[in-house]
């Protein structure tokens, strides 16, 4: 998939490691993934090393399943509202 420079696409593939014993991923998990989305936006448009700041806040709305399929576009700027959607496969 080729996407414009002002555009990035994640793939990762949730493994049994990364659930919990009902199969949900663990929120710890999702928030180092967005963290390395965020890190992957900003030193593109920044065009040097960044580190993160600060997360002002989180909110888990619904559980994401290993086997769910996540998708989100997310535009090039240094401060960044992520949201992480479930899709079933």
């Amino acid at each position: 998939m080729d996407l414009p420079i002002h555009q990035l696409s994640m793939t990762v593939l949730m493994t049994p490691d990364t659930a919990n014993f009902s199969g949900n991923v663990h929120g710890g998990t999702i928030l180092k993934f967005l963290d390395q989305v965020a890190f992957a936006c900003a030193s593109r448009y920044a065009g040097c090393y960044v580190v993160t700041l600060s997360v002002d806040q989180v909110m888990f709305r619904q559980s994401i399943h290993a086997a769910a399929e996540l998708r989100k576009q997310m535009r090039r700027e240094m401060e960044q509202c992520f949201a992480a959607t479930r899709t079933s496969p």
